[in-house]
């Protein structure tokens, strides 16, 4: 005589074993589960308002040590993904804020693949293997096509180098800590929201957000060699726009800040 299958043997068992059964099956699916999740950093906000303020007051002091600093030139290795379209290169960046900026992309041997200036009213698009050039006004609209924009042109430029805006000072910030690591804090201030690293005193993560949809993220990390004020600028940097679909990555080998404008430059310059 053949054994009932399990599932025929189970229905066999009077109805109120079977309930019991049920019950202890499912909690420890329960248990099981819950134990295989992944862990969420859990976030306490902070009580105490003398602490707040004091945080407040790190955060503004360092986003006022950027105040000075209106122009930036590099050399990173870039990721960009935008418009369906992803490559590397080697990138060499002159800015000058608020709106002129001149982002060469090169190859391996030096060779120029695609340029992107603007002299602050025009912007300049010359893509070298395509053999295309056009020029056209600079606008946020434009820009956004090529770079993953946050808030406005010069706050994008900004970010590309590690210098962040001042928030609106019409509203209060507020602010939430990690638990099992009390040196991060969360400052949300209107639609924008930094992670402050208490220990460091700088911004690490940057996001903006719109009716609670997040559409810009940034990051930076190896805070080392040039510095502002003793606050050293990040050599690596990942911004992306939620919004457009675009991401960009820049590893920096080479930084200086406030380079000085000599008469005749035409880093800038746009010719017809």
């Amino acid at each position: 005589m053949h054994p009932l299958p399990k599932t025929l043997r189970l229905f066999l068992i009077p109805s109120r074993e079977r309930g019991l059964i049920q019950k202890i099956f499912l909690i420890f699916t329960f248990l099981f589960v819950s134990a295989c999740a992944p862990s969420q950093k859990k976030i306490q906000s902070l009580p105490n308002l003398s602490e707040q303020s004091q945080i407040k007051s790190d955060f503004l002091a360092y986003l006022n040590a950027f105040e000075g600093v209106n122009s930036f030139q590099g050399l990173a290795e870039i990721k960009l993904k935008t418009r369906g379209r992803a490559y590397s290169a080697t990138e060499v960046l002159q800015i000058r804020l608020p709106h002129r900026f001149s982002l060469e992309s090169l190859d391996d041997l030096g060779g120029l693949l695609f340029l992107l200036k603007s002299d602050g009213e025009q912007l300049l698009l010359q893509d070298v293997q395509a053999q295309k050039k056009r020029v056209e006004k600079l606008s946020p609209h434009l820009l956004r096509q090529f770079l993953p924009f946050q808030t406005s042109i010069a706050q994008t430029l900004g970010l590309l180098f590690g210098k962040l805006i001042l928030p609106p000072e019409t509203t209060e910030p507020g602010f939430a800590r990690f638990a099992e690591n009390p040196n991060q804090v969360w400052i949300s201030w209107a639609s924008t929201r930094y992670l402050w690293d208490e220990e460091f005193k700088r911004v690490t993560v940057l996001e903006t957000y719109q009716k609670n949809r997040l559409l810009f993220r940034y990051e930076a990390s190896n805070f080392e060699g040039v510095k502002v004020k003793n606050i050293a600028l990040p050599h690596k940097i990942w911004l992306k726009d939620f919004a457009q679909g675009s991401e960009m990555g820049l590893h920096y080998s080479n930084m200086e800040i406030n380079v000085e404008e000599k008469p005749g430059d035409a880093a800038f310059e746009i010719l017809p």
